[in-house]
């Protein structure tokens, strides 16, 4: 049985971040589109109503892109934060307990057994 005792706060960050970013873009982009065709099914469907549709679905996706940043951005945060809180707790009560494979702990101590004797000398 392993324990986790530290999380790297930036390592942590660079994960949650674009995770984040993914979610935040499909989302707003989903709930736009949603929008944009619950609002065009009451119109009239000529000329000026594909330019209408095409320009607001252009402006749904440059808020789904500013709404991607954003959320990224809060998320990238929430990493670091989440990552202390871990950091602080693990440290007061314990991290938290894994079980590896037998074959990640078998070449964890084949390098480990490499590397000493490398130094040995």
């Amino acid at each position: 049985m392993q324990e986790i005792k530290k999380i790297k706060k930036l390592s942590l960050a660079n994960i949650v971040g674009p995770i984040y970013a993914v979610i935040g873009f499909l989302s707003s982009f989903g709930f736009s589109f949603y929008s944009l065709i619950k609002f065009a099914v009451g119109k009239n469907i000529d000329r000026t109503f594909f330019v209408w549709f095409f320009s607001t679905l252009g402006l749904g996706i440059l808020i789904s892109l500013a709404t991607a940043l954003a959320v990224g951005v809060l998320g990238w945060i929430m990493g670091i934060l989440i990552a202390g809180f871990y950091n602080f707790f693990a440290r007061e009560i314990g991290g938290i307990k894994i079980e590896l494979g037998e074959e990640i702990i078998k070449s964890k101590n084949i390098i480990e057994t490499k590397n000493n004797e490398l130094f040995k000398y």
